[in-house]
């Protein structure tokens, strides 16, 4: 292609010198030099650097090189060779970046040497992605000690599941490895394991809460209904109040009326008496 150099070298007789010819693809000449030979027999060169391609002497296609001996003419050969444009590829508009996720859904609370079940949805952006290449799950156990499982299976598109068991106690934890071409993913968990009389324990436990706040909204149930009654009879006693009042004020005005009388009668003598 251009800016290329043509290069020649190898062995020829001693002090000769080559006729080289180069030959475009039409079958014209369109190059023509000498080159001599050294006295070891040993000759190289640069015969040209190629410029870029034209319709006319330079063009693309198959060339034929022909070096000649001055010394004996018989002594020829000749090598075919391509020149061509490297092609250039369209470059892409948007890169695809692709997005590889994972889910994992294991129990929070798990017996031992109960098979316990590890579940990963594994999507590639965002769509179900079927074919993982590969997925494990290290389990790491209270003790430091750790273990890894490979043996899931695909139940669903996306969804794939293994079991395992465990015979120790406390804390262990589950780290799911996944990855798909280039792509990789880690999604961590953690799972408590405890024996049966644990378990037991725990179950009893739950009861006597229920028990206990069963009890307390029995309680509070009650000490609102005897609050509401309470509020009613004070609204029955205002009431009564409210009434006993009324009665009491229709009592006291003839007395109060009475009492004007009397007053401006007295009123009334003291004045003739002057």
């Amino acid at each position: 292609m251009a800016n290329d150099k043509l290069v020649i070298f190898g062995k020829a007789i001693p002090n000769d010198s080559l006729i080289v010819e180069l030959f475009n693809p039409t079958g014209n000449l369109i190059f023509r030099t000498q080159l001599d030979v050294s006295p070891t027999g040993d000759f190289a060169a640069i015969i040209l650097v190629w410029p870029e391609p034209d319709e006319n002497k330079f063009r693309v296609g198959t060339y034929t090189l022909t070096v000649t001996s001055s010394m004996s003419r018989d002594l020829s050969i000749s090598k075919a060779f391509n020149y061509q444009v490297p092609q250039i590829e369209e470059s892409k508009d948007l890169d695809i970046i692709n997005r590889l996720d994972l889910d994992l859904a294991i129990p929070s609370l798990a017996n031992i040497n109960q098979s316990i079940p590890i579940i990963a949805y594994a999507t590639l952006n965002d769509m179900p992605l079927i074919g993982l290449e590969e997925i494990n799950a290290t389990i790491i156990y209270p003790d430091g000690s750790n273990v890894t499982i490979d043996n899931f299976r695909a139940i669903e598109d996306g969804v794939y599941e293994t079991r395992f068991t465990s015979n120790s106690k406390g804390y262990h934890s589950i780290i799911l490895h996944a990855k798909h071409q280039d792509l990789m993913i880690t999604k961590p968990s953690i799972i408590n394991i405890i024996d049966g009389k644990e378990s037991t324990s725990m179950d009893a436990l739950k009861q006597d809460l229920d028990m206990a706040i069963d009890y307390l909204d029995r309680r509070l149930s009650n000490n609102t209904s005897n609050i509401s009654t309470e509020i009613s009879k004070m609204k029955d006693s205002i009431t009564s109040m409210e009434s006993s009042i009324g009665q009491l004020t229709s009592l006291l005005l003839p007395i109060i009326g009475m009492i004007v009388i009397i007053v401006a009668l007295q009123a009334t003598i003291l004045a003739k008496r002057k």
